[in-house]
This record gives C-alpha cells, structure tokens and sequence, in this order.
C-alpha cells in the first residue's frame, strides 16, 4: 500500500496560512453538511415515511435549484453593503425553517 510522502502532502496543502485555514474550513463544512443529508434522509425514510426514491428524488431537485439560484442570488447581494445584506439572509433562514418548527406551541390551538 503506497503511503504519502512528507513532500507530496506538502504539495497538496495551500501555501499560506490563511489558505489552509479556509480549506480546512470548506472541507468541515463539506462533511457537516454530509452529515446532515444523510440524517435528514434517514429522517425522511424512517419518520416522515416516504420511499428512498421520494427522498431521492427531493433531494435531486433541492440541489439542482439551489445550484442554479446560487449565483443569481450571490450576484444580487454584492453590490450591497455586509450591513444591508443581514437582514435579508436572516428573513430567508426564518422563512425556511419556519415549517419545521411545528410544535403545538407555535400554533394556535383550533376552538
């Protein structure tokens, strides 16, 4: 079995220290999200009861839309100030996990 070697690993990592903390930063943020794929798809299939193939094919579309508005909608927030963006990531993260808090203390109860 081949191992690396001191210099090819050196090559691999970024050069500076900034770099590698970023890519050290992009590749945890790879796995988290991994991590939460596969337990919402877990959830999906073994909760919610949908088939893998529903989930499958949720997931597929989720991925494919947030692909294709990624950029459009980093595009629209450049030209702003940081200060004018907050407000509107925070209305969109409120807005896309709003269904999910589904308590009954969220919801008035029917009279």
């Amino acid at each position: 079995m081949p191992t690396l070697s001191a210099t090819r690993l050196q090559r691999m990592l970024p050069p500076t220290p900034l770099a590698r903390r970023l890519s050290s930063q992009s590749v945890l943020f790879a796995v988290g999200e991994g991590f939460f794929l596969t337990g919402s798809a877990v959830f999906f299939t073994r909760i919610v009861g949908l088939s893998a193939a529903q989930v499958g094919l949720g997931l597929t579309i989720a991925g494919v839309v947030s692909f294709f508005f990624a950029v459009p909608l980093g595009r629209s927030r450049t030209g702003s100030a940081p200060s004018g963006c907050g407000p509107w990531v925070r209305s969109r993260r409120r807005c896309s996990t709003w269904p999910g808090r589904g308590s009954r203390a969220s919801w008035p109860s029917p009279r």
